[in-house]
């Protein structure tokens, strides 16, 4: 069996640092290793920070739960992540 996967591509309409107060955050799946990623996507911290204090609901999908652990809100809550990344999210 093969597994066709779907390419797609976001255009957004403003550059993130354009844009002041939104209701929804959702920080997409990283990749490769993590703590690469979470190390090379730190300067987006602040802003998601920022919008969560404004009133913005933050979401994550799959291991972009590492990114959002790294903001610090989901201390003291519960969060899933990708099975094979559960010891290393853990470990985070």
């Amino acid at each position: 069996m093969q597994l066709n996967w779907e390419v797609f591509s976001v255009h957004p309409d403003k550059p993130l640092k354009e844009i002041n107060k939104t209701d929804l955050v959702i920080i997409p799946a990283l990749s490769r290793d993590m703590k690469e990623a979470v190390s090379k996507n730190r300067a987006f911290i602040p802003w998601i920070l920022d919008q969560y204090r404004k009133g913005a609901e933050v979401a994550s999908l799959c291991v972009g739960a590492f990114l959002l652990a790294a903001t610090g809100l989901l201390e003291g809550k519960k969060c899933s992540t990708r099975w094979k990344f559960a010891h290393d999210f853990r470990e985070m």
